[in-house]
C-alpha cells in the first residue's frame, strides 16, 4: 500500500512538473502573440503607453478611434484602450495599471461611455487575463468583479487554460497599432430586425458610477484632462433605448458636477446613415475613419477655446 502510495504521488509530482513546463511555454508564447488584448497588456506593463490622448470605453470605444487619423489632425500620439464587452469597472481597472507602470500621465482621456457602461462587468472575453494571474495587480482587480478566477486557476498548471477555453485557440483580433484593430464586419439588416422585437433599458449600478465620478475625480488631480463622450448610435439603436434621453441627460449632468467635457453625437447625421455601420451599436471601417477626423477637429476646437 505505501508503495502505490508512494508511485502515485511520483506521477502526480511528475505530471505537475511537466505540466508546469507546458503551462509556462504556452504562457509565454502567449504573452508574445499579436493578440489585440494581450499586446495592450504587455504594453501597459512594459510602461509602452507613453500617450497624449487615452481612450478608454467598451466595443465602441475599441472601433470607434483611429489613433493614427486622430494623431494626423492634432500632432498627438495616442492609445485606445477600449475593451470588447467590458463596462466602467473594467475601464477603471485598466486606467489603475496604466498609472501605476507608466510615468506620463495622458494630457487627455477621452472615456467613451454607453447605456449599459454602470453596469457590473461580465466574465465575456476574461481569457485575457489568463496570461496574467501571477501579477498582482491583475489577481487584485479581476477578484474585485465578477471574473470568477479561483486559486485553482492560478495555482494548477494549465487549468485556467482549459476553463477559459484559450487552448487550442484564442479567438480575436490580432495586430493591432497603437491599441487600434479594424474590425471588418458588414452592415447585416436581418440583425437589426430584432430591434424592432426587444428594447434596452439602461441599468445604473450605485457603486459603480460613484468609482466612475471618483476616478475622473483622481485624473484630473493628475493633471489630465477628461472628455465623457457618446460616440455615434444609429437611429435604429436610439429607438430601441428606453429613456435614452434621460441616460444622456445624466451624463451632462456629470460632466458639469466632474467639471469635464461632454461630447454628445446623439443627433450628427452620422447616426441617420447606415453605410457608416456595421450595426447599429458600431460604426465600420468607413464610419470609424470618417468619425475619427471629425472627432479630432471637435477636440482641438475644443482645446483652441480653452
Amino acid at each position: 500500500m505505501k508503495k502505490f502510495i508512494k508511485r502515485l504521488l511520483l506521477f502526480f509530482l511528475l505530471w505537475f512538473i511537466i505540466a508546469g513546463a507546458i503551462d509556462y511555454y504556452y504562457t509565454k508564447k502567449l504573452q508574445s502573440s499579436n493578440i489585440r488584448e494581450i499586446v495592450i497588456w504587455e504594453d501597459i506593463f512594459k510602461s509602452r503607453i507613453d500617450s497624449d490622448i487615452v481612450y478608454l470605453g467598451s466595443s465602441r470605444a475599441a472601433d470607434h478611434y483611429q489613433p493614427y487619423i486622430i494623431d494626423s489632425i492634432l500632432g498627438t500620439r495616442s492609445y485606445n484602450l477600449g475593451q470588447y464587452g467590458q463596462t466602467i469597472e473594467s475601464d477603471i481597472m485598466r486606467y489603475d495599471l496604466l498609472s501605476k507602470y507608466e510615468s506620463q500621465k495622458p494630457r487627455l482621456y477621452i472615456w467613451d461611455v454607453y447605456f449599459n457602461s454602470f453596469s457590473l462587468s461580465s466574465k465575456y472575453q476574461d481569457e485575457q487575463y489568463t496570461p496574467y494571474l501571477f501579477n498582482k495587480d491583475i489577481w487584485n482587480n479581476v477578484n474585485k468583479q465578477t471574473k470568477h478566477f479561483s486559486y485553482i486557476d492560478k495555482f494548477l498548471p494549465l487549468y485556467r487554460y482549459w476553463s477559459k477555453n484559450v487552448i487550442p485557440q484564442y479567438e480575436a483580433l490580432e495586430n493591432p497599432i497603437r491599441g487600434f484593430v479594424y474590425n471588418y464586419d458588414k452592415w447585416n439588416p436581418d440583425n437589426n430586425l430584432i430591434l424592432k422585437k426587444d428594447t434596452f433599458s439602461y441599468s445604473i449600478d450605485t457603486l459603480v458610477y460613484n468609482s466612475f465620478c471618483s476616478t475622473i475625480q483622481q485624473m484630473k488631480k493628475e493633471g489630465s484632462n477628461v472628455a465623457i463622450v457618446f460616440s455615434p448610435l444609429h437611429k435604429l439603436g436610439q429607438d430601441a433605448v428606453k429613456d435614452l434621453d434621460s441616460f444622456i441627460n445624466l451624463l451632462q449632468h456629470t460632466a458639469d458636477k466632474e467639471k469635464c467635457i461632454f461630447i454628445n453625437f446623439i443627433d450628427d447625421p452620422m447616426c441617420s446613415d447606415s453605410s457608416y455601420f456595421k450595426n447599429t451599436m458600431h460604426l465600420n471601417e468607413i464610419g470609424t475613419d470618417y468619425f475619427s477626423a471629425k472627432f479630432a477637429h471637435i477636440i482641438d476646437s475644443l482645446c483652441n477655446q480653452n
